[in-house]
């Protein structure tokens, strides 16, 4: 017990004093050098970190706005590319109207398009909506305000919510320019930003970041949150929105990185941008301890390592003091000198073994550590190389297929769409999720789904790319578009398996264009038709009409030879009907093939169908009502009078007979000015001023089928015995020969209307008049007769020499002009036909009236052949007869002739 009491208070040994005197300061000096180097780079640390994350933070909301912005660029230069169709303006209204049509159908974010004039008029429009849906855009659409603003370039309205379909909208501008440059008027569109909700929703921030777009207000107008975007929120008290609202003008670049409560009422680190056009601002939040959590991660470790070195550092100190005390001063000091930015000194590595092997194992080991710095630090340069590369790579491909032209689309080996681009939702208007995930027969037209799996199987079999085929899919508006695809085998690396990959074309135009190809050269075979049908009129005309000459005069003769025997008479008479209907479907012939001669002169219509009104009663008959109404001033035409009642007459009795219960035919006529814009609008008519005549009936009708064929000739939906088919072509025939246009509207049990341009005569004012009931002229002078039909020539001469006059009959003009070489036989009158074989008519009046100047000229012929006419109208001062005609026609001719 004594020698425990001894042992207990014995005194410390001096080297147990010594190392608690070296060991407490070199453990304090240690962890208070630990404390301020390890600080210093802990705050270096955060210091390049926070730069990073701005950095990166900056980054992504300038590559956000980027998208936002060219999601609105690439709509304005959509309408800036429709613009630059020469004279858009000056297009017809349908093919205006199909042009704001194809692009609702060629871009779904478009609801409505309109086209104006710079003097506030629409020129067209075109809408996807319903007549129940909302008209704001019309009233949103101040038609001077956007005249003034798209003089000087594009145009963009402020953000309206539609509260019909609760969508928000703004308005979209461009200028319309002529070849000239010239502004002429604007092309504006309904855009709906549910779509930039897409771009904006796809903007990936983290796990829990939010991405929004805000106007000029501080008003949101994109964001996850619908809700808040329709009762438009505003949100001007959060920071970078503040900034945004505030800024005297538009910044080019984002804002600084700022920590402050956002839009979700959390803390956020957050920053934005501007666009530039139009002026909104993209704001990009993320939670500040997601975007710090690696900072906050190295702090605690840093933490946790001060408390494991300071727990090694007292160990270790107290041993090493107590066994090397002075040596670890040495070491100590070597340290501090290294951690105070000596790096290019060693320790000196002397002492005691222990001691030296600690310094040279402390230098190895900050080599090691220098050297394993240097190269973390290239790795991780490369790295970040990389993966921006990898990331612009990325991004680069997207951008390919969110803005190619063609819908690039997978499909399973089974037919179903794995993946289509966005372009797919552009063109046919299905949203994305609508399509994956379903069979490709779900959109392709029945009758092409065969070719389609055709095609499929031939890709998959061969494994190399495919030219494909042609097949309709359907639009979300249920209408069908022409898709062409080329296809090829697409190897899955995961599963192994084999899919198809395809990239399809809308060639919708293409298709239209060959049906426009296909009407354009049926329109062309039809005009060949109708030239044809006319040369073969000109042809059958000159002979028939000799021959229906002959028939009338000598029938004629007969009733003059026999005027009391009533039933030859009878007779004659039914054989003169019959040879008069044959005339007369001969002429419809040549006024419908333009061949017709006519001899215009300057009327009133009016006049004329008022001298006519009497007939017209009697000849559609008394169970229908006819009513004229002229104008009360009407300009004079320039038309051979016999062509106007053509046309009355026919559509009169075409008006009949489309009212078999009765009805009322009504007559109406009116001056009409024509200006640029209506002859840009319907095709055919020329500006100018004319005489309209309107004939219009309550009858049965027609449908479009037959308005398409209606001035075809022989087409007719009468009968078999009760029309030729030739009244109707007849009237265009006449109403194109004179330069006028013919419309006509008509819808079945609604009757018909004609309206018919005739061109207003400004040059002559001679007005026809009715001719007075003479006698038959007769006369004793002696005429020259050349005809080449014989039978022809006989029954003139015989109804010459009836009619008095003494009549030369060389069988040729030969034989004529040696008659008149002679010059032993005086004649006053030259009648001669036009067509002969040898020598026409012209050469030979012209050769006779070289030799007798002051011979007379009268042409007889039932086709000239655009010998004595022009463009079907008689030369001035020339006689003519149309073949057949009557006695009386004839001497009333010559006399004329004659005396002129």
């Amino acid at each position: 017990m004594a020698i425990s009491m001894k042992i207990l208070h014995r005194k410390p040994k001096p080297a147990l004093n010594l190392a608690r005197t070296v060991s407490f300061p070199y453990v304090v000096f240690m962890i208070v050098a630990f404390l301020f180097f390890g600080g210093l780079l802990l705050i270096y640390y955060i210091q390049s970190q926070h730069a990073v994350i701005a950095a990166e933070q900056q980054h992504l909301v300038q590559e956000a706005a980027g998208k936002v912005s060219a999601f609105i660029r690439g709509k304005v230069d959509l309408l800036s590319m429709t613009t630059q169709m020469d004279d858009l303006l000056r297009l017809p209204y349908h093919k205006r109207r199909q042009v704001l049509e194809s692009l609702l159908g060629m871009e779904p974010s478009f609801r409505q398009i309109i086209i104006s004039n710079s003097r506030e008029q629409i020129a067209a429009y075109a809408s996807r909506l319903s007549t129940q849906a909302s008209t704001h855009f019309i009233e949103e659409l101040d038609l001077n305000t956007v005249i003034n603003n798209t003089k000087t370039g594009d145009w963009i309205s402020h953000v309206y919510i539609d509260q019909v379909t609760s969508e928000p909208l703004v308005i979209l501008a461009v200028p319309v320019r002529n070849i000239f440059r010239d502004y002429t008027g604007f092309l504006a569109a309904e855009l709906n930003l549910k779509f930039m909700w897409d771009i904006v929703d796809r903007l990936i921030v983290g796990t829990k970041g939010k991405t929004y777009v805000v106007n000029s207000k501080g008003n949101l107008i994109a964001f996850g949150d619908t809700a808040r975007v329709l009762r438009v929120e505003n949100v001007a008290n959060l920071k970078p929105v503040m900034n945004f609202v505030n800024s005297k003008t538009i910044a080019e670049h984002s804002s600084d990185v700022e920590f402050y409560k956002g839009i979700m009422g959390d803390i956020v680190v957050g920053t934005y941008s501007p666009l530039l056009k139009p002026n909104w601002a993209l704001v990009v939040e993320a939670p500040w301890n997601e975007a710090y959590r690696e900072v906050i991660g190295i702090i605690l470790l840093s933490i946790m390592l001060f408390l494991v070195f300071s727990l090694l550092a007292g160990v270790l100190g107290t041993y090493i003091a107590r066994r090397l005390a002075a040596p670890l001063v040495r070491l100590t000091k070597s340290a501090a000198l290294i951690a105070s930015g000596s790096a290019g000194e060693r320790v000196q590595e002397t002492g005691p073994m222990e001691v030296a092997g600690l310094a040279a194992a402390f230098n190895s080991m900050m080599y090691q550590l220098r050297q394993s710095y240097h190269n973390l630090k290239e790795q991780l340069a490369e790295t970040m190389k990389n993966r921006e590369a990898l990331a612009e790579s990325e991004e680069r491909l997207r951008s390919i297929i969110d803005n190619a032209s063609e819908i690039i689309y997978t499909l399973s080996s089974e037919g179903v769409l794995t993946f289509v681009s966005p372009t797919w939702t552009r063109l046919l208007g299905h949203q994305l999720s609508e399509v994956e995930g379903r069979h490709f027969s779900y959109f392709v037209h029945p009758e092409d789904i065969p070719a389609c799996e055709s095609f499929m199987k031939k890709v998959l079999q061969a494994g190399t790319s495919q030219q494909g085929t042609d097949y309709r899919v359907r639009h979300m508006d249920g209408t069908w578009r022409w898709h062409s695809s080329i296809g090829s085998l697409l190897a899955e690396s995961k599963s192994g398996s084999y899919s198809f990959i395809g990239l399809a074309q809308d060639i919708t135009w293409k298709k239209q264009a060959e049906d426009e190809k296909a009407k354009l050269e049926e329109q062309l075979h039809q005009a060949q038709k109708m030239e044809s049908i006319g040369r073969l009129a000109g042809g059958v005309a000159h002979d028939f009409n000799n021959m229906l000459s002959v028939i009338l005069g000598y029938a004629e003769l007969i009733k003059l030879d026999n005027p009391s025997d009533d039933l030859l008479t009878a007779k004659i008479i039914e054989i003169e009907k019959a040879a008069g209907h044959a005339r007369d479907i001969t002429r419809q012939l040549l006024a419908f093939s333009r061949k017709q001669i006519i001899s215009p002169v300057s009327l009133n219509i009016n006049d004329l169908i008022m001298e006519n009104h009497k007939m017209l009663a009697r000849l559609i008959g008394e169970d229908i009502e006819l009513r004229f109404c002229p104008a009360e001033y009407i300009w004079n035409v320039r038309l051979d009078p016999s062509q106007l009642n053509q046309v009355i007459y026919n559509l009169a009795v075409n008006a009949r007979d489309a009212m078999p219960s009765g009805g009322k035919l009504t007559i109406e006529t009116a001056n009409s000015t024509i200006d640029d814009t209506y002859s840009r609008e319907h095709l055919g008519f020329m500006p100018g001023n004319y005489v309209l005549l309107t004939i219009s009936d309550n009858g049965i009708g027609m449908d479009r089928e037959t308005q398409s064929h209606l001035f075809e000739p022989f087409f007719t939906t009468k009968e078999t015995g009760k029309g030729t088919g030739l009244g109707l072509a007849t009237v265009y025939g006449i109403i194109k020969q004179n330069g006028g246009f013919i419309n006509v509207y008509s819808e079945p049990g609604k009757g018909t209307v004609f309206h018919i341009y005739f061109i207003r005569d400004t040059e002559g004012s001679e007005t026809v008049t009715k001719a007075p009931e003479n006698p038959m002229p007769s006369g004793g002078e002696t005429l020259m007769l050349v005809e080449d039909d014989e039978m022809m020539r006989s029954m003139t001469a015989l109804s010459l020499e009836r009619i008095g006059y003494k009549v030369l009959l060389p069988e040729t003009p030969m034989e004529a002009l040696s008659i008149c070489e002679k010059g032993n036989t005086p004649f006053v009158l030259l009648i001669t036909d036009v067509i002969m074989p040898g020598m026409n008519g012209i050469e030979l009046r012209d050769r006779i009236i070289e030799m007798r100047p002051g011979v007379k000229v009268l042409f007889m012929s039932g086709y000239t052949a655009n010998t004595i006419v022009h463009h079907g109208v008689l030369q001035k001062d020339v006689h003519f007869i149309q073949k057949p005609f009557n006695l009386s026609e004839l001497a009333r001719k010559v006399r004329e002739a004659i005396e002129y």
